[in-house]
């Protein structure tokens, strides 16, 4: 955190980050409709961002478990941007954001992979349900994970960021690799696809790569919307994920997209 701070030019500001940050992990907690206290986390921010309180002469409110927790994933997730992503640091992630323990009564495993039954999206009255979504099977998740990394910290650094992020976040809530917190950790993933974005997208300054980190995908969109959408448009109606791994096919002239879509899996079919 010391190293980050340090590196922050004037221009920005650590009230401007820290709003951000602050931003960014109500909008995270509020993928599983939480609500958590803007007072608490303001002040978990600024105690981590060396940040006067609110009121001159008044102390920091003291933020809950689940606060501190998740204030330190997001930081985490967008710190040492230039070392490759591995499966302990996902596993710490998972470990922060769940500091204050499992979110509803179900126990869950914190801090490691989800357990031998099957990961289902279900709807309905029991005996009638239907199934929306079925992960993959827990004896590939680790093999699936490998992939996914490698992918991330290699070939997918050729890509366009905001694709890289796009991808990174539907590769890894496909695979639903924990219990739960599945979506708030593809958030924090996307996050740090965010803050290594180089060159023309974002100027090269160590302040600008937090920026980009403390931002969501959605506002990331909002700045450059244009290419963006072209790109989703073209590969949206041919880009899926079977059992974990993406496949494409009849990419009619798309290159970035079929790009993409190779890099993911070596089977890509390009039909004509």
């Amino acid at each position: 955190m010391a190293e980050q701070l340090d590196r922050l030019d004037a221009g920005l500001g650590r009230e401007a980050l820290a709003a951000l940050i602050s931003r960014e992990s109500l909008s995270t907690a509020a993928i599983e409709g939480e609500q958590l206290d803007p007072v608490e986390v303001r002040s978990s921010v600024a105690r981590r961002f060396q940040l006067p309180p609110d009121t001159p002469g008044s102390p920091q409110r003291q933020a809950s478990a689940k606060v501190e927790g998740l204030v330190q994933l997001l930081l985490a997730s967008t710190a040492e941007l230039d070392e490759p992503l591995t499966l302990a640091a996902l596993h710490r992630w998972h470990a922060d954001l769940f500091a204050a323990g499992p979110d509803g009564l179900r126990a869950i495993a914190i801090g490691d992979l989800r357990g031998s039954l099957p990961m289902q999206v279900v709807s309905g009255a029991i005996g009638r349900e239907t199934l929306h979504f079925e992960a993959p099977p827990r004896e590939s998740l680790e093999r699936q994970l490998t992939l996914l990394l490698d992918w991330f910290n290699g070939p997918s650094l050729e890509l366009d960021g905001l694709m890289r992020a796009g991808l990174a976040h539907l590769w890894f809530v496909t695979l639903h690799p924990y219990d739960d917190g599945n979506g708030r950790l593809a958030r924090a993933l996307t996050d740090r696809a965010l803050a290594q974005i180089s060159g023309p997208e974002v100027e090269e300054k160590p302040a600008d790569r937090l920026m980009a980190g403390a931002l969501g995908l959605s506002a990331r969109i909002q700045q450059r919307p244009s290419p963006t959408r072209r790109w989703w448009r073209r590969c949206r109606p041919r880009l899926c994920f079977g059992g974990g791994t993406a496949t494409a096919a009849s990419m009619h002239g798309s290159r970035s997209c079929s790009t993409a879509c190779s890099m993911l899996n070596p089977t890509v079919s390009k039909g004509g």
